[in-house]
């Protein structure tokens, strides 16, 4: 796949979590978003933004704590990480601090802010 294609996709792949309805269609966005194995720091930081912007607090609350979207996460953080030390450079500690953050949470935790 060139870098043209792996882009377009990674952009369809951002807007379709973006325009997802409810918690099967955020997961399974979510999962498609892992599998790009290109992700840098900042589709880090745009992914925070999108995970915030999930407004209704059950999809919220159901989203961030089901296994298939914690398991997501953390291969998309596993990416970033080594994309970025490879461009010897690091993501924002702010968006893998709040990563980290989701992956521990207990069950009934508060939502992110």
């Amino acid at each position: 796949m060139d870098i043209s294609s792996s882009s377009s996709k990674r952009a369809m792949d951002f807007y379709q979590l973006f325009r997802s309805g409810n918690h099967f269609e955020v997961i399974s966005n979510l999962k498609e978003l892992a599998k790009n194995t290109d992700l840098d720091r900042h589709d880090l930081a745009f992914l925070m933004v999108i995970l915030r912007t999930i407004t209704d607090c059950h999809l919220r609350r159901v989203v961030l704590h089901d296994q298939k979207c914690l398991t997501a996460l953390s291969t998309i953080l596993e990416n970033v990480q080594r994309n970025e030390s490879t461009n010897d450079s690091k993501p924002f500690l702010q968006d893998v601090t709040e990563v980290e953050e989701i992956l521990r949470a207990p069950p009934l935790s508060p939502d992110i802010s």
